[in-house]
């Protein structure tokens, strides 16, 4: 792709993991400064008001060609999001307004145009793509899938046939550093996240940016990894939401920003699963509360019947939001762990760099306490109490994250590419 091969130089200027060159009178000064605090929406509309960008060095031009390039996904990504939060979120932003349920039987009353008039966009809905010349796809093509764990989880079917799934649901008495901290510390996927069998970064540009390979499975049935980039935006100023994109490479790249991809595996059972897109969005509604939402697609490349490959995700999927807010509540209300060993071990991040920025947001917005109001005794009682994980995606029979690593060839795998 176009982005990888930007030069590193350039990313680590941009993201101000290297001095800088004087900007007095440099146009790209605010576009830099933005793209340094991964405020990558704003360093794009930034961008767009320059008439005509002059960029006078090699560094420069890699910086606005970055720029540009993460500014469009998060765009799209916030587009996605944008729509949903919108129709179906309350005014003082505590969950849906109204179910999917409820907007078929509006439409049900609604005066219907006639069948010829309506055909071809009546069939493309049918088919899962948006009307011609729409620009995304309307609130209605999701379908109401299911509410667990006070999470809704809705899905629809694109006009190439691919799933979408669509998780949303509030995230409570929780610090910001800790709601971060599950998503950002991938190595410590296994502690949270069922099936998982291995997961690490393989190369991190920058604070909002990297490379991660996991693998998921249950041993002997059906094993997969995936190789993704995924890339983190701070609009907290603008929107009041930190916005995470990302997707795999294409089988056929080897190499991401100088860094090799890992191989692939083969052998009864293993495969690698293709993520065509990842977004995720969190909206803050307090100090200590987001609202959060995941939209993804994923081919598992499997031959199983697709109703049963279907339901299984849309299962998997639904439970992710619930997973990701029992794991930050418990480190919310408990002093050690680790994840806060890790949060204590990255300073650089949590103190130096995200710090700062989240002060800077509630002083904004006039929030003034920032603790959660959950004790560790409480809030034991109301992650066990949440809701027990369904039978079967606990992954105690496959031996858990710790005890089953990703393959390592020999007879069980062999290495390829």
């Amino acid at each position: 792709m176009a982005e990888d091969a930007i030069d590193a130089t350039a990313i680590k200027l941009a993201l101000g993991t290297q001095e800088p060159t004087d900007t007095s009178k440099d146009d790209l000064c605010d576009v830099r400064s933005l793209a340094a605090d991964a405020r990558w929406l704003d360093a794009f509309d930034a961008l767009d008001t320059l008439e005509s960008p002059a960029p006078e060095t090699a560094e420069d031009v890699d910086l606005v060609e970055e720029v540009r390039a993460r500014g469009a996904s998060f765009r799209r990504a916030r587009a996605r999001a944008f729509a949903r939060w919108t129709r179906s979120t309350a005014p003082d932003g505590r969950g849906p307004r109204r179910s999917a349920r409820a907007a078929r039987d509006k439409r049900a009353r609604a005066p219907r145009t006639p069948t010829r008039a309506r055909a071809p966009d009546a069939r493309r809905r049918r088919a899962g793509a948006a009307p011609a010349g729409a620009a995304a796809p309307a609130e209605e093509a999701w379908s109401e899938g299911h509410r667990a764990f006070g999470v809704e989880t809705s899905y629809r079917y694109d006009a190439d046939g691919l799933l979408w799934l669509r998780t949303t649901g509030e995230m409570k008495d929780i610090d910001l550093f800790h709601t971060v901290a599950v998503i950002r510390e991938i190595g410590l996927f296994g502690e949270w996240i069922p099936f998982l069998r291995h997961s690490d970064v393989v190369h991190e540009l920058d604070f909002s940016r990297l490379l991660a390979h996991f693998s998921i499975g249950v041993r002997g049935v059906l094993s997969r990894d995936c190789v993704m980039r995924v890339a983190a935006c701070n609009d907290a100023l603008s929107s009041g939401a930190l916005y995470f994109e990302g997707e795999s490479l294409a089988d056929d790249v080897a190499a991401w920003r100088g860094a090799a991809v890992p191989p692939r595996y083969t052998g009864w059972g293993y495969d690698r699963m293709h993520v065509h897109s990842l977004v995720a969005k969190v909206a803050f509604t307090s100090a200590t509360s987001q609202h959060a939402m995941v939209v993804v697609s994923v081919d598992l490349r499997t031959r199983l019947p697709r109703s049963i490959l279907d339901f299984f995700l849309k299962k998997l999927v639904g439970i992710f939001l619930w997973l990701w807010r029992r794991q930050s509540r418990y480190i919310s209300a408990h002093d050690e762990g680790k994840h806060r060993d890790a949060i204590a071990a990255d300073a650089a991040f949590y103190e130096n760099w995200l710090r700062p920025k989240y002060d800077e947001f509630c002083a904004a917005r006039g929030w003034t306490d920032t603790s959660p109001a959950l004790g560790a005794d409480e809030a034991e009682d109301e992650v066990g109490d949440d809701a027990a994980l369904p039978p079967g995606l606990d992954g105690a029979d496959d031996g858990g994250a710790a005890d089953s690593p990703a393959p390592a060839g020999g007879d069980d795998a062999e290495a390829v590419g």
